[in-house]
């Protein structure tokens, strides 16, 4: 569940100073991320495995899901499995 909460502090190693009234921030999310469990797969054969197992409604009531309510940022990092 997404918080509305100020942000007043400097980005480490960057020195830049962050000061926001109206910050949107969420909880960690559990599970591995995709982009994360892909990178780390060795042979083809793995990522293969997993396509295998992938339930493909669940996909596609998931992406349609996305599509009407989320803010669009898509991408692997964001896409978090569990079990």
């Amino acid at each position: 569940t997404p918080h509305i909460r100020p942000i007043k502090t400097v980005l480490p190693g960057l020195h830049w100073k962050l000061d926001l009234e109206d910050a949107v921030t969420n909880v960690f999310a559990p599970g591995i991320s995709l982009d994360h469990m892909i990178f780390n797969m060795k042979q083809p054969k793995q990522i293969s495995l997993l396509l295998e197992m992938l339930n493909t409604t669940q996909a596609q009531l998931a992406a349609t899901f996305d599509l009407l309510v989320a803010q669009g940022d898509r991408h692997g990092e964001n896409v978090h499995l569990r079990e």
